[in-house]
């Protein structure tokens, strides 16, 4: 699983690629045609950031074309601006915020990411439930049921790539260690732009959608790729 590269936060169009993360997103590309690395099969969300970075990754590949990315909406990100917008009311009238302190501090990351990790770990620990927003839970199955049919199609030895956001990967991470929310939620915070995270998958034994779904982890947030540049302005986390 692949983190897209970095978004344009503070912008109209957060959906896209920084400069920035236009360049971080073709290093994995590059690395993978030094390597010899080829996908046998490749995934990614709806989300522009996550489809562009999908290309870039792709125009690189050993083996030309490439195979042609599956669009699954289960791997888009978490919809952040519905939660803001459900559970952001609740927890300014309990601090005392304006109901505008999002837009206060549009472009300030290191603010607006304070604030936003207090309504996220409200939002997974389901304290404020809220008809308009899809629960963490339902978050979880949807990710679950996206990562169904690649493990159902896919066989021993492959590489198959999934090019997606950090809540998709925290999200399979917990599934594949049993971690408890605080701590899932802790290790997302922690996953880089264009990070690679290795997991294998495979349905259970018993056949079927309620089957369960193993899932071991391999590697997490590697990016070995950004080390050998030896540019550290390609390591950011938003």
């Amino acid at each position: 699983m692949v983190r897209h590269g970095q978004a344009s936060f503070g912008e109209e169009d957060y959906d896209r690629l920084s400069r920035l993360g236009m360049e971080q997103s073709r290093v994995p590309g590059t690395h993978c045609a030094r390597t010899g690395l080829r996908f046998d099969a490749v995934y990614s969300g709806e989300m522009k950031r996550q489809r562009d970075t999908a290309g870039l990754v792709l125009e690189r590949q050993p083996v030309q074309p490439p195979p042609a990315p599956t669009i699954r909406s289960e791997f888009n990100e978490y919809d952040f601006k519905s939660i803001i917008r459900a559970l952001l009311p609740g927890l300014a009238a309990e601090l005392g915020l304006a109901d505008n302190a999002f837009a206060a501090i549009r472009g300030d990351r290191k603010a607006f990411q304070k604030l936003f990790n207090t309504l996220y770990s409200r939002w997974v620990a389901g304290t404020d439930d809220s008809a308009d927003i899809e629960s963490y839970r339902q978050y979880i199955s949807s990710i679950e049921k996206g990562l169904r049919p690649v493990a159902e199609n896919s066989r021993p030895g492959q590489n198959i790539a999934i090019f997606t956001s950090g809540g998709v990967i925290s999200a399979v991470l917990q599934l594949a260690l049993d971690l408890p929310d605080s701590i899932a939620t802790e290790l997302g915070w922690r996953i880089r732009n264009t990070s690679v995270s290795l997991f294998t998958a495979r349905p259970g034994p018993a056949a079927g959608a309620g089957s369960p779904l193993r899932c071991r982890l391999m590697s997490f947030n590697s990016t070995a790729h950004l080390d050998l540049t030896g540019n550290p302005d390609l390591a950011t986390y938003r």
